[in-house]
């Protein structure tokens, strides 16, 4: 049987929205670098709970801001986090950096671990709009 969480990641609570606040601010008004740092040093440290690394990498996919998404990635890959949105995240990615192919791979397997309908229906588009 595969895997599966408690549930999805759960909505805001006053934490998430005061940690996504504070990171917010962290992005208006520090260098990118210092940002980065910053943010890897927070995700590394096990400051940061996944839901808020989700929701930051998902505003900075919205953005096209792929520095900010590829550190998060990089940084909870290395602290061992899984999650069927971590993998959304990284699929989205990994199509805006031009690797269908790679995302196509990613969502197949997700698919069959977590058994989301949200990563069924991206792996379907990509399957139907790609020219793989």
């Amino acid at each position: 049987m595969a895997p599966q969480p408690d549930s999805d990641i759960p909505g805001s609570t006053p934490l998430f929205d005061e940690l996504i606040t504070k990171i917010e601010a962290d992005y208006a008004s520090l260098t990118r670098t210092k940002f980065l740092k910053k943010l890897s040093r927070s995700i590394s440290k096990h400051n940061l709970p996944l839901a808020c690394c989700i929701s930051i990498a998902e505003s900075a996919l919205a953005k096209d801001d792929q520095d900010v998404v590829e550190t998060i990635l990089v940084f909870l890959d290395a602290r061992g986090d899984a999650h069927p949105l971590l993998d959304q995240v990284k699929a989205n990615y990994l199509m805006g950096k031009g690797q269908r192919r790679k995302a196509l791979e990613l969502l197949r397997q997700s698919v069959e671990k977590w058994d989301r309908p949200y990563l069924a229906a991206l792996k379907e588009r990509l399957e139907r709009d790609g020219d793989l």
